[in-house]
């Protein structure tokens, strides 16, 4: 266990930040998690904000602000694929879930409420797509990654 390291919550949110246009390497499970939570923290705290300057008024900003949190996210999740020793084309199931979703925010912010209704209704079988993508994405994602080196890098959790 001497070779693990303890690194703060701060100290890895730095370093996917730092890490958010790159796609090289392996990322640990532990940074995902972070990332994560931080991703989903920023997004809430952003719809917050917007409801709170503009009740009733523009959602453009919550959902920009939205997109602006999730940016670090492909990179780690690619990175956190390649500790998987799999290719980062594996992400295709996630991005569709999220573009998904911010095609029914901007239906919603530009035509209202009831054309997102009538866009369900006509999306709903690519519900189900998303779901089985992302719930054996998530799996895959919080298995342990393959010991030692692979062919994307050294082993991110022996401190190489």
């Amino acid at each position: 266990m001497d070779s693990f390291r303890r690194v703060s919550f701060t100290g890895l949110l730095l370093k996917i930040l730092r890490q958010t246009a790159s796609f090289g390497g392996r990322s640990t499970r532990a940074e995902l998690i972070v990332g994560l939570i931080a991703a989903l923290v920023l997004a809430r705290v952003a719809v917050l904000l917007a409801e709170l300057a503009a009740p009733n008024g523009n959602p453009w900003p919550a959902i920009v602000l939205q997109v602006i949190a999730a940016l670090p996210l492909p990179a780690l999740i690619v990175r956190r694929l390649h500790d998987h020793s799999r290719s980062g084309w594996w992400i295709m199931p996630a991005l569709f879930a999220f573009t998904l979703a911010i095609a029914r925010s901007i239906v919603a912010a530009t035509q209202g409420f009831e054309a997102r209704i009538a866009l369900d209704r006509v999306i709903w079988p690519l519900d189900w797509i998303a779901i089985v993508g992302n719930v054996a994405m998530l799996v895959l994602l919080v298995l342990p990654g393959t010991k030692g080196p692979n062919r994307f890098g050294p082993d991110p959790r022996r401190g190489a």
